[in-house]
């Protein structure tokens, strides 16, 4: 994170120049749902040490986040999204909280609004209403918190963008798009999911096509394989495949895509150089880059998993939430839950 290249991209950046608006600029990769990086753009993915902070946009740290976590009540939650420095989780009473870093407004959830589901990215957060309309708070300088108008039923983030599906399957992106990453292809699709500075979409026939920043080969999915799943990552994309086996591709410097665990999973996340899958037996396995113990999960029963830059949450089967890794700006400080 200290390397000339890594600080020239990321100052390059309308985060840490003041350029609001200008997608021109190579973006540094961070994640899925979200990530951050350390690489350079030639070099192998060095080993993970932690979320890059650009310049003028330092997190609050763990103790002065605006945590009101002790307040909530003891309820049931049905969904989480781990973002770069701060984490959301949706009540099953359609509510949602945040807690991590909010140096930009992340967590100001708005008021008297019910959500189907919730996502965090690196500074920014967005829900998909009751009526299927998509609303984002927090940094919205790179127009990453200014969803397209329509009816969304799925949507993804990555740190500084976001793609959903409309209507039938049509895939539209918002925010930064200094890699192509807003280039969505035509067609209908049934799953999309964004990473560092790509994105992939699984389509009706169950192929997978992706686009965006293609490092490693990242955005080369398998082309005689069909997929019932997708998760990109930052250097990497896993995708559950019709038999249930689970592939990844992309880059293998910390071991995210071989060695994969032989179990069967039933859902998986993939983050800035690890992931995490929940077997049929609800257990979470997790594999990759350990720096921060993202891959020390909890044990338990699981339903729903998100992996980001170092820390990861679930939700286990009773409806509470679960966050472990890195902690440094109470991105891991979870609500009581159940």
């Amino acid at each position: 994170m200290k390397n000339v290249v890594v600080f020239s991209l990321l100052c390059a950046l309308w985060l840490a120049c003041g350029s609001s608006t200008n997608n021109s600029t190579d973006t540094s990769e961070f994640n899925s749902d979200t990530d951050g990086s350390s690489q350079s753009a030639t070099g192998s993915p060095n080993e993970d040490s932690g979320p890059v902070v650009p310049e003028n946009e330092e997190p609050q740290r763990a103790e002065e986040a605006d945590d009101t976590r002790n307040e909530i009540p003891s309820v049931r939650y049905s969904q989480v999204s781990s973002g770069v420095w701060h984490s959301c989780a949706l009540r099953e009473d359609g509510d949602v909280q945040c807690w991590g870093d909010n140096a930009n407004g992340q967590h100001a959830v708005p008021a008297g609004v019910v959500y189907r589901s919730v996502h965090a990215g690196a500074d920014f957060s967005c829900g998909t209403r009751e009526t299927y309309d998509v609303e984002c708070w927090g940094n919205d300088e790179g127009n990453q918190a200014s969803p397209p108008e329509g009816k969304f039923t799925q949507i993804s983030l990555g740190p500084w963008f976001g793609c959903g599906l409309r209507g039938e399957g049509e895939i539209l992106c918002w925010g930064d798009n200094a890699q192509g990453q807003l280039d969505a292809p035509d067609g209908l699709f049934r799953q999309v999911s964004v990473g560092g500075t790509h994105a992939c979409a699984i389509d009706l026939d169950g192929h997978i096509q992706c686009w965006g920043l293609d490092l490693y080969g990242r955005a080369i999915p398998p082309a005689d394989r069909t997929f019932v799943e997708i998760s990109s990552g930052v250097f990497h994309t896993c995708g559950i495949a019709t038999n249930n086996d689970v592939l990844c591709w992309g880059d293998n410097y910390n071991e995210q895509i071989d060695p994969i665990p032989l179990e069967k999973m039933a859902t998986l996340s993939s983050g800035r150089l690890h992931t995490c899958g929940i077997t049929n037996q609800k257990n979470i396995l997790c594999w990759g880059s350990n720096t921060h113990g993202q891959l020390n999960s909890p044990e338990g029963e699981f339903d729903q998993i998100s992996a980001s830059t170092t820390h990861n949450c679930g939700v286990k089967i009773d409806g509470s939430v679960h966050c472990w890794g890195n902690n440094e700006w109470g991105q891991s400080n979870a609500p009581s839950g159940n």
